[in-house]
């Protein structure tokens, strides 16, 4: 996790050097806790959208995004789970772990996509396996600014139809979360794609940046229900 948060904060200071202008970042999904944890980091932008939001410096989080979120609620579980993973780590950090076991992949449409997961399970290029160093990373790594003390304009979309995990999840995390802040609820499930999504997102977010640039409002309009997803 640090890994990608070095990668992350070293490409947006690349950006800012080389173009003019404000500078925002988005992420969703796993991409969504990692836009903060850059930003946090130091990442120079302006504001930045996550779509979800995850907080992998908390056990419970990272136990609950995971098959075994009924495993968050047990007390004392997600802080053993941190640091058997950490002790292991440090043993076999490379060992190779099934990246299918850890989420509930089947459930990350909703039936407007549903014919997409099959086509995914036979898509060589995406992940397949994790090593026990990244697994624990995910139960050990907070951001430099804890949620509470953002200062950032944050944008949080939430899929309320997402069966992959709980939207409850990132609400509570938003919730936590200082500074200027907004939350936009949509009907898709944890990814999605078509039927709209993507003119209604870049509306959500439009109407999200525009202001703090001192931009006229967009004139997009969605063509129905305010929809998101994550990645």
């Amino acid at each position: 996790m640090g890994q990608f948060v070095t990668n992350i904060v070293d490409a947006a200071v690349w950006a800012k050097e080389k173009y003019a202008g404000p500078l925002f970042m988005a992420g969703a999904s796993l991409g969504g806790a990692l836009t903060y944890k850059a930003a946090a980091a130091g990442a120079p932008v302006q504001a930045i959208i996550c779509h979800n939001l995850y907080d992998f410096g908390d056990p419970q989080n990272t136990l609950a995004v995971s098959k075994f979120a009924p495993l968050a609620g047990v007390p004392g579980i997600a802080a053993l789970s941190a640091k058997t993973t950490r002790l292991l780590a440090a043993l076999a950090p490379g060992l190779r772990l099934p990246y299918m076991m850890l989420g509930k992949f089947d459930k990350m449409v909703d039936e407007r996509n549903k014919d997409f997961y099959p086509l995914y399970r036979r898509d060589p290029y995406p992940i397949r396996w994790i090593t026990l160093r990244y697994l624990a990373s995910t139960f050990n790594t907070a951001p430099v600014i804890p949620l509470e003390k953002n200062t950032l304009p944050v944008l949080v979309i939430n899929q309320t139809l997402d069966r992959m995990v709980d939207p409850a999840v990132t609400r509570g995390n938003y919730d936590r979360l200082g500074g200027e802040k907004k939350y936009v609820e949509i009907e898709y499930g944890h990814w999605a794609m078509g039927h709209g999504f993507e003119a209604e997102w870049v509306k959500i977010v439009d109407d999200f940046l525009r202001p703090l640039i001192g931009a006229p409002q967009s004139s997009l309009s969605p063509g129905g229900r305010m929809s998101l997803h994550n990645n």
